[in-house]
């Protein structure tokens, strides 16, 4: 019993003073360069663990962190991180995209938050490239009509008739024509440029010779 009081002793000890522990009185260092922010999972004045920062403040609310911890992830992750095609944003604590804010050389990391259409991108005033960011990287989705078609590698999938939503193509005719909607039969076909017949291959032997025959299935014999 008593060497089991000095573990527990040494373990409280150990969680008080040890490395990466924060309070009030005792921010968070920097860890390998990324600002970290103290989640104060234990109350306000008992305090918490280190945490790294996430990509934009907007992100902090979402981490099921207590309202100190909460508050102190958006005041030390005020600033969002810069993004570029070679450093894209970190999906670890959350869904973000590149704003482009900088052209082509980047910008700085938006929280995706509560977006559900790619539709609301548009109405962030991001340039072109910042919304198309939002659109794949929030992994939202696109309506579409038949005035209104889809971007180049989705078709429409006509689930309200004249309406629907843009969905990615496939890699086989089959998954055109196994769609519940005629016009979004048409659509996939028709954007996603595929074969319109399966190809086959079959293996025989005349004469104790190889042969190797190639046909396509729907095609003249």
């Amino acid at each position: 019993m008593f060497y089991l009081s000095l573990l527990v002793l040494y373990s409280v000890t150990a969680l008080a003073v040890g490395e990466g522990n924060c309070s009030i009185n005792n921010s968070c260092p920097d860890a390998s360069g990324r600002p970290q922010f103290c989640n104060f999972d234990f109350g306000r004045e008992e305090g918490g663990f280190c945490e790294p920062c996430v990509d934009h403040p907007g992100a902090c609310s979402s981490l099921g962190l207590q309202d100190a911890g909460t508050q102190n992830c958006a005041d030390v992750c005020a600033i969002p991180k810069d993004c570029s095609d070679s450093d894209p944003c970190n999906t670890e604590y959350g869904e973000y995209f590149c704003n482009y804010d900088y052209g082509d050389e980047g910008g700085f990391c938006e929280y995706c938050g509560s977006l559900e259409l790619g539709e609301e991108c548009n109405d962030l005033g991001l340039p072109d490239r910042g919304a198309e960011s939002c659109i794949s990287s929030c992994d939202l989705r696109v309506l579409c009509s038949v005035s209104e078609p889809c971007p180049e590698g989705t078709y429409c999938d006509h689930a309200f008739g004249d309406t629907g939503y843009c969905e990615g193509c496939g890699d086989h005719v089959h998954e055109c024509s196994n769609l519940d909607q005629p016009l979004a039969v048409d659509d996939c076909a028709r954007s996603c440029n595929l074969d319109c017949f399966d190809t086959f291959s079959s293996e025989f032997t005349v004469s104790g010779t190889y042969f190797l025959s190639e046909g396509f299935d729907g095609s003249p014999p």
